[in-house]
């Protein structure tokens, strides 16, 4: 049951500017679920990166056969898998307890409200080259850290850089494709040793079906006010963790 909820949190979470892993972490702490290492976690993203192919269809076949598209992808995911190389190991060990994860949230919804009160004034509509890619990557880099969500950090990115905001949004998917296989891969060894039970397949069904109908609700508000609504609601929950970490010692 926990694997299921957890599976839940991961659906709505992992594609809405909140932070998957921050939320995982919570949830972790508080239902006292423990997984090894972050194999169940990479597998929960493994559910929304098919959640992902299932939205985008025929628009991922599209991209494939873009040369420069592909290529701009490649050059997006340099510096997210430049950081999990060589900082990997400190990285994961910021998922145990909140005591990061309540900091990046609040530095998630600064930077969020903070991103798309800059943009509001953005002219959009510039097209997508190596150097926005890179950019747009560099933003995905610093999302690998529990807490700071992906999307919200690559989609406000492309915003700002002057891509069409449904440019920015589909870009940023594209981008999230590579960057789960390779920590899939990263993780291969560790997913094999997992014994997968009846109850973590559940939770990889439901992140799959709930993942595909959050991304239907971020494309519907790619707006300014909306989106930095979503950066409230972490600076809001991480300041409420700072709180209750403070009262009861739950790191």
């Amino acid at each position: 049951m926990k694997a299921i909820i957890l599976g839940l949190v991961q659906g709505i979470t992992e594609f809405l500017p909140v932070s998957s892993s921050g939320h995982l972490v919570v949830m972790k702490s508080l239902l006292g679920f423990q997984s090894p290492g972050i194999a169940f976690e990479v597998l929960l993203h493994l559910a929304t990166m098919l959640s992902v192919l299932v939205f985008f269809n025929k628009k991922v076949i599209t991209a494939l056969l873009d040369w420069k598209y592909v290529l701009a992808i490649i050059v997006g995911c340099i510096p997210a898998g430049i950081v999990g190389v060589f900082f990997g190991d400190a990285i994961e060990a910021m998922f145990d307890g909140l005591k990061w994860v309540e900091i990046f949230f609040v530095l998630n919804g600064v930077l969020l409200i903070a991103g798309w009160k800059l943009a509001q004034g953005n002219r959009n509509g510039k097209q997508l080259n190596l150097l926005t890619a890179f950019l747009i990557g560099l933003a995905q880099a610093l999302a690998v850290m529990p807490g700071i969500s992906r999307s919200g950090m690559t989609i406000t990115a492309g915003v700002l850089l002057g891509l069409d905001r449904e440019e920015a949004f589909k870009f940023s998917f594209f981008l999230f494709l590579p960057a789960v296989f390779g920590a899939g891969l990263l993780k291969a060894r560790e997913i094999s040793e997992f014994a997968i039970s009846a109850g973590e397949i559940g939770g990889f069904i439901v992140a799959f079906g709930i993942g595909i109908l959050a991304l239907s609700l971020l494309k519907n508000t790619l707006s300014s006010k909306k989106f930095s609504a979503y950066g409230v609601y972490t600076l809001v929950l991480g300041l409420i963790l700072i709180v209750v970490d403070k009262i009861f010692g739950m790191v």
